[in-house]
């Protein structure tokens, strides 16, 4: 245990299962979204009518046209389902990098050895990491070759790499959250839990702000503000948002470097 990146292939190596059917559900998915395109785009009309008839409808799903494929893919994977996979496989890897060792009982055996907390923490995090980013290069690599072959030719590259990454990022970011909860408690349940809340909270903020006005000062509580789901496909982020993002994730990082080295672990 004393070579260096020794932890961090551990935690990656236990977390290959999870990883593989993951990146498995988020191919399946997409796979099956993408082919119901040809025979959707015939019929978008009615259903570009009925998404756009009220404000409430629109807060959800957003504006897009759906005949179009970029249209079509930002509703049916990029506004919910690809950031929603990103973030509930982020808060389980951020939640369990500490929090489910220490439940176990084997943290303290981890910590018998010579090494310190601080690189438990930094190998760790980079093991959380590692995963999420592979469960995200699906969404673009099963996305790029695919979307020929189902007729989404209005669909860039290079957008849609941003698009990924963005998806990426806001699971990043909320992982981070999970990952500092466990690291200051010891408590994987409490990690999920906690953090689950906080980004249902958040996202309700998003839908909320934009049908009442009064919540509109409040938004960039939100972090789906900064991941902007009806524009991530047919917009690059602005430097801002992903500033943000990636800040959340640092603060998360460093917050953790501070309390878990200071605190007591469970036998």
């Amino acid at each position: 245990m004393n070579d260096l990146g020794a932890i961090f292939l551990r935690t990656l190596s236990d977390s290959r299962r999870s990883m593989f059917w993951w990146s498995l559900g988020m191919f399946a998915l997409i796979f099956f979204v993408m082919a119901l395109y040809p025979t959707f785009k015939e019929n978008a009309g009615q259903l570009n009518e009925l998404y756009q008839s009220s404000k409430e409808i629109v807060a959800l799903v957003g504006t897009q046209d759906m005949s179009t494929g970029v249209g079509f893919l930002t509703q049916e994977v990029f506004s919910i389902m690809a950031p929603l996979f990103l973030i509930i496989y982020g808060i389980q890897l951020g939640a369990s990098a500490i929090g489910r060792e220490e439940g176990r009982g084997t943290l303290p055996l981890l910590l018998a050895n010579p090494i310190s907390r601080s690189r438990v923490v930094y190998e760790k995090y980079a093991a959380m990491k590692a995963a999420l980013l592979v469960v995200a290069a699906v969404v673009f690599v099963t996305i790029a070759p695919l979307a020929p072959v189902f007729e989404m030719k209005d669909v860039e590259l290079a957008k849609l790499a941003t698009a990924s990454l963005m998806t990426f990022l806001i699971g990043l970011a909320f992982g981070s959250i999970a990952f500092l909860v466990g690291a200051a408690t010891g408590n994987r349940g409490l990690a999920v839990g906690a953090t689950s809340a906080l980004g249902l909270g958040m996202y309700l903020l998003y839908v909320m702000e934009q049908l009442v006005d009064s919540l509109e000062p409040y938004r960039w509580l939100s972090l789906f503000h900064y991941y902007v789901p009806d524009n991530v496909l047919t917009d690059f982020p602005t430097f801002g948002n992903v500033l943000v993002l990636i800040g959340v994730s640092v603060a998360g990082f460093g917050l953790s470097l501070l309390v878990f080295p200071r605190r007591d672990v469970r036998a």
